[in-house]
């Protein structure tokens, strides 16, 4: 019987060669999807940076939006980002939000009610009389009823930014 020798050289080659072949059918070789959510949350806070950067950009609200076309047209400037100037005649303090009545002009029959995120309020403190210049997105319209009964509808503001003005 014969012995076959084979040189050791030969066979460092040949398992290199095996390894080499098994990795590259191994790379093609379907994998299995990477996972979105790291890169969708990622996303979802630049987004959210971006937003908070734009709300608290006085430049981002217009001011040529008037009370009357709030007043007529409340469904045209959903979600518009306005500006106004006035006084706050009354407050009514809330868990996460406060309602402030914004008067407008020193016209007692231009009322806007703000919506004011309790945590800013907190911040910068307001009380009746202030003079203020708010910056929100409108709401709409706010629809409560007075202590006589009668409902009252105003134009509704959710206030970004908020800066003193006496």
């Amino acid at each position: 019987m014969e012995v076959l020798t084979i040189p050791f050289n030969k066979i460092i080659f040949s398992l290199l060669c095996l390894f080499a072949l098994s990795a590259c059918t191994a790379k093609s070789q379907p994998t299995a999807p990477e996972d979105t959510t790291a890169t969708s949350d990622f996303r979802s806070f630049q987004a959210n940076l971006k937003k908070e950067a734009d709300d608290k950009n006085k430049h981002n609200y217009q001011h040529n939006i008037t009370y009357q076309q709030l007043v007529d047209e409340p469904n045209r400037y959903i979600k518009a980002r306005i500006r106004f100037s006035g006084k706050i005649i009354a407050i009514l303090k809330g868990s996460e939000y406060s309602l402030c009545h914004f008067q407008i002009d020193d016209d007692s029959t231009k009322i806007i009610i703000l919506t004011i995120p309790d945590e800013q309020l907190a911040q910068q403190p307001l009380s009746k009389g202030d003079e203020i210049t708010s910056y929100g997105v409108s709401e709409g319209h706010y629809t409560y009823e007075s202590p006589s009964g009668a409902f009252i509808t105003l134009p509704m503001l959710e206030v970004r930014v908020f800066e003193m003005n006496n």
